[in-house]
């Protein structure tokens, strides 16, 4: 599920293209909008910015204050702790999210659409373990679904959540993979 103003503009884009070419002051005498239609025009920008993030802080409130993300992130913390791991070097998406709570060494997941591409970075920056949290990037998303399997990569912790782990893209699942990487079968 999308939410939030970083979604939502794009059904703008028209509107923001026309004022890229045009220049705002050339559309606004255009269209023969006065001044206090434009204040109103940018009040009601602000209020949506402002007020979808004040919906999203308020559900978190709702939620008993509970940071979903400290959650999954306090789960990988245990399973690292529980395998005497302290610095682990993990690939992972959401790497800042996941960084502020564990401190952990991370590299991003990169964002291209095969496999080929992950083994390659897993190849150049040798991380240790590779955390699945969502659907995304599609470069993993198979082997998130469980659709797809790779032998240099071996499940050792798995846990079901019931909500969406809350991913940057939404795209987030309900469970927490951490895989082994096998560099002998990489």
């Amino acid at each position: 599920m999308q939410r939030g103003g970083w979604h939502a503009p794009s059904n703008l884009l028209p509107l923001i293209i026309l004022f890229a070419v045009a220049g705002i002051k050339d559309f606004i005498s255009y269209i023969g909008v006065s001044k206090k239609w434009l204040y109103f025009l940018a009040i009601f920008v602000f209020i949506y910015f402002v007020g979808g993030n004040v919906k999203r802080y308020k559900d978190i409130i709702v939620a008993n204050s509970v940071d979903l993300y400290k959650q999954v992130a306090a789960d990988i913390v245990e399973y690292f702790s529980s395998q005497k791991i302290s610095s682990p070097k993990i690939m992972v998406n959401d790497s800042p999210i996941i960084w502020y709570y564990t401190n952990y060494n991370l590299i991003q997941i990169p964002f291209d659409k095969d496999i080929d591409s992950l083994k390659k970075a897993i190849r150049y920056y040798e991380p240790n373990y590779l955390i699945l949290t969502g659907y995304y990037p599609v470069s993993t998303r198979r082997i998130y679904m469980g659709e797809e399997t790779d032998e240099s990569l071996l499940l050792v912790y798995s846990k079901k959540y019931p909500f969406q782990i809350p991913v940057t893209d939404g795209n987030g699942g309900y469970e927490l993979k951490i895989y082994k990487i096998l560099y002998d079968k990489l």
